[in-house]
């Protein structure tokens, strides 16, 4: 299973919505599935979000699965 995800604010600018449902599912699914099963995918924006983001968001996921970051361009 993968979930892209960004620090909320930048998710909210990309996409129009806050993030609160998919943390939510997130955090439901960590509680029914493996951590070992889960991949987390964040992504690099160029111009959009900072590398200290990407290295938050990288510390807070990591407890629920792998963490990957990808580069995303517009």
């Amino acid at each position: 299973m993968e979930w892209i995800i960004l620090r909320w604010i930048c998710y909210k600018d990309y996409t129009g919505y806050d993030n609160k449902l998919v943390l939510e599912n997130l955090d439901k699914l960590s509680k029914i599935v493996s951590n070992k099963k889960i991949r987390i995918r964040i992504s690099r924006i160029p111009n959009f979000n900072a590398e200290k983001d990407i290295e938050t968001s990288k510390q807070y996921f990591k407890k629920y699965g792998e963490i990957e970051i990808f580069d995303y361009f517009i």
